[in-house]
């Protein structure tokens, strides 16, 4: 598997995960896990230690629109996968 085709699957389940926090929200139900793929994809994406705030705040943006696509629909979470990896490659 490539570089790039590794992170936009990370970049999905992430997405999945995000889906899964905003759904809980109006429930009143909380988690106190998170999976913190934004440290893995931030690895493979970036060589210095640290990710500038752009990139953070491009990486959270999608993540906080991760209910725009229906629940799980792979497909429609794979295009945003590809659109943030675009945007963060960007940055």
């Amino acid at each position: 598997m490539k570089k790039e085709e590794l992170i936009i699957k990370l970049l999905v389940e992430d997405l999945k995960f995000h889906q899964m926090t905003i759904a809980l929200k109006p429930l009143k139900l909380s988690h106190d896990h998170a999976l913190d793929i934004v440290s893995i994809v931030a690895r493979l994406m970036i060589s210095s230690k640290s990710p500038s705030d752009d990139w953070l705040n491009i990486y959270t943006s999608y993540m906080n629109r991760a209910d725009e696509c229906h629940f799980w629909n792979d497909m429609a979470l794979s295009t945003m996968a590809q659109a943030c990896y675009n945007e963060l490659r960007e940055v």
